[in-house]
């Protein structure tokens, strides 16, 4: 009797696996935010008056919606978002888009050198940054867009500005490749845009 009930469950098992896809945990893939493209393009053109400025990013602050190991999406036309259980990002990701900012707004300024916190330059910075992103985010194979609050302050003259910027981009297709390319391509034109209050 024992062993009827071993079979019988054996063959429930597999015809349950093969009707569910569930005959095992999908496999994990792991991502990074892709090098900022655009190089030598910015804003401000390549001059004495901006060569070695130090720039300080105290703070780039994202989402708390970003802030776990799985990649998240959104789902067209609804209020409903997709962990993507099986798309993993390969590290912390704040650390990531805080990376990604410095390394755009150094191409977007040529001669200019961005540090991030918690990193604390030895000389005073000409200019810090705060960075709030509310939403960084999208649909796989749609629309992906960027929301952000940001703070700047110029040592020299003391002066503190204050603004908002957004920006939606078309992802190429619905892979997650894709969807990630365009977080990053997002980012990047967001700090070519900072980089325009930094004269």
């Amino acid at each position: 009797m024992k062993t009827r009930l071993s079979a019988n469950a054996a063959a429930l098992c597999l015809a349950t696996a093969t009707l569910s896809g569930c005959a095992g945990p999908r496999q994990a893939h792991y991502y990074t935010l892709p090098p900022v493209s655009g190089q030598g393009e910015s804003a401000i053109p390549a001059t004495a008056a901006t060569q070695e400025k130090l720039i300080y990013l105290r703070a780039v602050r994202i989402p708390e919606l970003m802030k776990r190991p799985e990649i998240v999406a959104r789902r067209a036309g609804t209020n409903t978002v997709d962990i993507q259980n099986d798309a993993l990002w390969a590290g912390d990701i704040s650390a990531a888009v805080a990376k990604q900012f410095a390394l755009a707004l150094e191409q977007a300024q040529p001669g200019s050198l961005v540090f991030n916190a918690p990193l604390v330059p030895d000389a005073e910075p000409d200019l810090f940054y705060t960075i709030e992103i509310e939403r960084l985010d999208g649909v796989r194979g749609g629309n992906v867009e960027l929301q952000m609050r940001w703070t700047a302050r110029e040592s020299a003259a003391g002066r503190t500005e204050h603004g908002r910027y957004s920006e939606t981009l078309p992802t190429e297709n619905d892979s997650v490749d894709a969807y990630v390319a365009t977080l990053s391509e997002l980012i990047r034109r967001a700090a070519l845009s900072l980089s325009e209050h930094a004269d």
